[in-house]
């Protein structure tokens, strides 16, 4: 769009009929909100508003259905403006840059265990382990006011790679293996793979498919099974759904390792 580039993943939660709808909702209502700017807009500003946006959805669309009372939904989105880029996030799903060989989380969890993390009640192996560790402390849907963290500026590099997923790939699958895969493996094919690679560890999720569209072919989003995730790609954006979510409460584990991922290399200068 005349936005940029949008990669957009939200992980619900609610059981699987409040889950499913959670996220649909609130990709849809992000992207909508892009969608309905003009040229020139504050890019920080615009995502806060936009996770509001969907943030207020969920919660209209509850009260409207008792059935969907618990529904929520975590986000994490990374817009991509020419050689800049900025990102945000509300939950546990994360955001990562593989630069230079390097990975590295540009995100931090807004999780229970995150919080015993930071106050040095457990260690961050601890952390992976942890029988709290699906309880987040930040989410859409769960409040009048959402409480997003939101970056500046990003100034791009040759060959970055963003990597957008929920913890079900995280629970199962390291930094390193990430970052050796994406690094190593046609984009798609490192998707597919990261995920193949979590199911193998513990997970049950058997369902995924994968989608693009290239530039040059305005107004054919493609749309998963179930309405699931919009792709606004030109071709170097990727985003694996998963057709069925996990219940957070109550506290369980392993996690099903349920997982989105939006991988953006940028062409060469």
């Amino acid at each position: 769009g005349n936005y940029g580039e949008l990669l957009i993943v939200c992980d619900g939660m609610g059981g699987h009929k409040g889950g499913e709808i959670a996220s649909r909702l609130s990709v849809e209502s992000i992207k909508n909100h892009f969608e309905s700017l003009n040229n020139s807009f504050n890019p920080v500003r615009e995502i806060r508003a936009s996770i509001q946006s969907a943030n207020n959805t969920l919660i209209d669309t509850a009260k409207n259905d008792p059935a969907l009372n618990e529904m929520g939904s975590t986000v994490v989105i990374t817009l991509l403006q020419e050689d800049k880029a900025y990102i945000a996030n509300l939950g546990d799903s994360r955001i990562y840059l593989c630069r230079e060989g390097e990975i590295k989380q540009l995100t931090k969890d807004h999780s229970l265990v995150q919080q015993m993390v930071d106050s040095r009640m457990i260690s961050q192996e601890e952390a992976k382990y942890h029988p709290q560790k699906n309880v987040i402390t930040r989410s859409l849907g769960i409040g009048l006011q959402t409480e997003p963290e939101v970056s500046e500026e990003i100034k791009l590099k040759d060959c970055d790679i963003f990597i957008l997923c929920s913890d079900g790939l995280t629970t199962f699958v390291n930094d390193n293996e990430i970052l050796n895969m994406v690094s190593n493996e046609p984009v798609q094919e490192a998707a597919n793979k990261l995920v193949d690679l979590a199911n193998e560890r513990g997970g049950e999720d058997d369902r995924h498919s994968c989608g693009r569209r290239r530039a040059g072919h305005p107004g054919t989003d493609l749309r998963y099974p179930r309405g699931r995730g919009l792709l606004d790609a030109d071709g170097r954006q990727f985003r694996i759904p998963h057709s069925e979510f996990r219940i957070r409460h109550p506290p369980h584990f392993p996690l099903d390792p349920h997982t989105e991922i939006g991988i953006r290399r940028p062409a060469p200068g």
